[in-house]
């Protein structure tokens, strides 16, 4: 009697795919992506990627999609206080060096809060974002391939994301109503104020992805995380509590070139 064993269906190799498509965005950009190099990259033919995505631009929005969701998740626990998080244990050296950096045991005190309480209950504000901006630096040492090609190399699938996605601007943007209510942060309009403050925290990233090679580290050398900090948080507060003008003033003194003179244009 023939026995007939039921064919076991073929593994996904989905995974597999996203996987080698984000590091090849990441590293060639999307517009010099072909699907050869992602086929390559994971050891599969051409055909078995289609079998997956109806093209190349599917593929892209797919990785696009859930590296923005990701990203969403954390700094909707930073601006929420369900989880502080902190890009390095060396940030706790610039704390204690000046009055105006937060400490970690201020974001950790946030960590357990409900993020159904009312707005007095949240986090304060300028807490709420100086934790986006330590997430984001944590993200892209921990998770750069992701980082990069999602937020560097192929930015352009904003407007296609899924119906109901949570976007980072949104999240940031809910912090600055409170603050503006608070009268911490400046008038204006938040989600406009929303974009210049990821437009600061982000474009040092751009600098050091395109930068020559050794001209700006940022996944290594953390030097630079309180100037960041700092700028990104002094784009929404006013400006005299973080970076005072009056410590200098366009006298003769200063060079045409100086920081003075760049400020007063």
């Amino acid at each position: 009697m023939l026995l007939l064993v039921p064919r076991m269906p073929r593994p996904s190799r989905k995974a597999e795919i996203l996987a080698a498509a984000t590091a090849c965005f990441a590293e060639l950009g999307y517009d010099k992506t072909r699907t050869r190099d992602i086929a390559k990259r994971a050891g599969m033919s051409e055909a078995s990627i289609y079998r997956h995505f109806d093209s190349l631009d599917d593929l892209a929005l797919q990785v696009y999609s859930a590296n923005l969701a990701e990203y969403a998740s954390l700094v909707e626990d930073a601006v929420t206080g369900r989880r502080a998080r902190v890009a390095d244990s060396r940030c706790d050296d610039a704390d204690a060096g000046s009055g105006t950096h937060s400490t970690d045991t201020d974001l950790d005190a946030n960590a357990d809060l409900d993020p159904d309480l009312d707005a007095s209950a949240q986090p304060d504000p300028e807490l709420a974002l100086r934790a986006v901006v330590r997430t984001t630096l944590a993200r892209y040492r921990f998770e750069r391939v992701s980082f990069v090609a999602t937020l560097v190399r192929i930015p352009n699938f904003l407007p296609n994301v899924p119906p109901g996605t949570v976007y980072p601007l949104e999240l940031i943007e809910s912090v600055i109503r409170r603050g503006q209510d608070a009268h911490t942060i400046r008038p204006g309009q938040p989600n406009l104020l929303a974009a210049i403050f990821l437009g600061a925290l982000l474009r040092p990233f751009l600098l050091a992805e395109l930068a020559a090679p050794g001209a700006f580290d940022l996944l290594t050398e953390t030097a630079h995380d309180s100037t960041i900090e700092e700028a990104s948080i002094a784009t929404l507060f006013p400006t005299s509590a973080h970076f005072p003008i009056n410590a200098c003033f366009p006298t003769s003194a200063c060079s045409p070139t100086s920081a003075c003179s760049l400020i007063s244009g």
